[in-house]
C-alpha cells in the first residue's frame, strides 16, 4: 500500500467504525506478554470480519476527536512487519491479508495497519491470551468485544457472503486517448509501406566539400562525425512511424475485492509478416546525417530492458511463432480498469489477428483465459531504392530551408 498525504488526510475526517479506527498510543508488541499482544491480535481479526465494503486502517498516534478532523500526535517507534505478520498468520485459520506502513505526515511518524477486505471468518487455531479458539471475533461500530463473538447464525452468513467475494477480470482493448473500453474485438485500418532491404541501402559517404554549386554533406561541428548508417535508420524510423499503429488494452475488475499481482500474458501469432514491438522500440527523433563521435548507432540499442518495470508496462519478446506480450499490476480496486502501456503492430497484409493467452492473479481461483481479435485492413505500396534515395536527399533539403 503507497498512501498519499491527501488519502491519509481524508481517512482523518472518519469516525470510527468498521473501516477506520485511531489508537494515540502503538500497541505493545516486542516486549510484551500474550495478554497485551492479543489486544492487537483482537483488532486485527475483528476488522476481519466486520461487515463492509472497502479495506479498513488502524492509524496509530492519531487522538479520536469525534465530529471533526482527528488529531495527529505521531508515535515514537513502528511495529516489525515482517514479525507482525508471522504473530498473526500464526494463529488464524488461514492466512489474513494485511500490512503495516509506516508513514510520515506533516513531521510526525504514524502507524498504518490495512487490514483489506476478504474472505470470511477467521478464528484462532488456539487460545492466545484473553481470546479463545473458534471463536469470531467482529468489530461492531468503533470496536470489538471479545465476550461477544459472532454466533453461529451470523458465521453461516459470513461464508455465504464471502462466496461471492472474488475478483473478476475482464480484459479489453481500451481507446488510446481516453482509456475507454471498446470491448474484445476491433477493426483497425492503416498503411503499410515496404521499404527496400537493409542490405540494398547504401551507406552514407563523407564527401569532401568542392567549389561547385550542388551542397555538399561535411561535418560543422568537429567533435561530430558523418553517421554512415543513416539511410538504413531513416528507413527503419520511417518503416516504425508510418507502418506501425498503436494498441492499448485494459484489465478491469468487475468483481467485489482486490486483484492483487496481477500478471497479463498474452501470444500474438507472427504470421504473414506481422510486427509486434513496444514504445521503446518506437524512435522519437528522425536520425540526422551527422552525429557525436561516440554516440550509439539506433539499431544497436533496440531491445534493451527497463531497468524498472512501473506497473502497466509491456514487456514483449519473441519465440520461433508468436510475439508474448506481458503486463503485471501489483493491485487493481473492485470496479475499477486500468489501462496497460500502448504496444504497435505492422502487417504487409490485410488479416484477422487473434491474441489468446490468461490472466493470473492470487484473488483468482483460476487463470482466466483471455480472447481477443483484431481485424486489420491494410492498404499495401512499396518504395524502391532510388526513390528512397530521393526522398531521404529532398527531406534534409526541407529541413534546411
Amino acid at each position: 500500500m503507497k498512501m498519499t498525504a491527501d488519502q491519509f488526510e481524508q481517512l482523518l475526517y472518519v469516525d470510527e467504525g468498521a473501516t477506520v479506527d485511531f489508537k494515540e498510543d502503538q500497541y505493545p508488541f516486542s516486549s510484551a506478554d500474550s495478554t497485551q499482544k492479543s489486544e492487537l491480535l483482537k483488532d486485527i481479526l475483528g476488522f476481519a470480519n466486520a461487515w463492509r465494503q472497502s479495506d479498513s486502517y488502524i492509524l496509530i498516534g492519531v487522538r479520536e476527536v469525534r465530529g471533526t478532523r482527528s488529531e495527529v500526535i505521531g508515535i515514537q517507534e513502528h511495529l516489525p512487519e515482517h514479525s507482525l505478520q508471522q504473530f498473526v498468520n500464526s494463529k488464524t485459520n488461514r492466512p489474513l491479508r494485511f500490512s503495516y506502513n509506516a508513514f510520515e505526515f506533516k513531521g510526525k511518524q504514524v502507524g498504518i495497519i490495512l487490514i483489506e477486505l476478504q474472505e470470511r471468518p477467521f478464528w484462532l487455531n488456539k487460545d492466545y491470551g484473553k481470546l479463545k479458539k473458534d471463536k469470531v471475533y467482529i468489530r461492531r461500530g468503533s470496536s470489538t468485544d471479545p465476550t461477544k463473538p459472532a454466533p453461529l447464525e451470523e458465521i453461516e452468513k459470513m461464508i455465504k457472503a464471502s462466496a461471492g467475494q472474488a475478483a473478476s477480470l475482464e480484459v479489453q482493448f481500451a481507446d488510446g486517448q481516453s482509456g475507454n473500453l471498446l470491448g474484445s474485438s476491433i477493426q483497425m485500418q492503416n498503411q503499410f509501406l515496404e521499404f527496400p532491404p537493409a542490405d540494398t541501402i547504401p551507406t552514407l559517404q563523407p564527401r569532401r566539400p568542392q567549389s561547385t554549386s550542388f551542397h555538399v554533406a561535411v561535418p560543422t561541428n568537429p567533435f561530430q562525425s558523418p553517421n554512415s548508417e543513416y539511410y538504413r535508420e531513416l528507413a527503419l524510423y520511417h518503416h516504425h512511424h508510418i507502418n506501425f499503429c498503436p494498441v492499448r488494452l485494459a484489465i478491469k475488475n468487475t468483481g467485489q475485492v482486490s486483484a492483487e499481482d496481477v500478471r497479463l500474458e498474452l501470444r500474438l501469432p507472427l504470421a504473414g509478416g506481422l510486427e509486434v514491438i513496444d514504445e521503446y522500440q518506437i524512435e522519437k527523433d528522425a536520425p540526422q546525417r551527422e552525429r557525436g563521435l561516440y554516440a550509439t548507432p539506433v539499431t544497436s540499442i533496440m531491445n534493451l530492458p527497463l531497468a524498472n518495470t512501473p506497473d502497466g508496462a509491456v514487456t514483449i519478446t519473441n519465440d520461433a511463432s508468436s510475439a508474448i506480450l506481458e503486463v503485471e499490476y501489483s493491485k487493481i480496486q473492485p470496479g475499477r480498469h486500468v489501462s496497460i502501456q500502448k504496444f504497435f503492430i505492422a502487417c504487409p497484409e490485410t488479416r484477422t489477428i487473434l491474441i489468446e493467452g490468461c490472466v493470473f492473479s492470487k484473488h483468482l481461483p483460476q487463470p482466466l483465459k483471455v480472447a481477443l481479435t483484431i481485424k486489420l485492413e491494410i492498404e499495401h505500396g512499396a518504395v524502391d531504392i532510388d526513390r528512397f534515395l530521393e526522398w531521404a536527399d529532398d527531406s534534409e533539403k526541407t529541413q534546411e530551408e
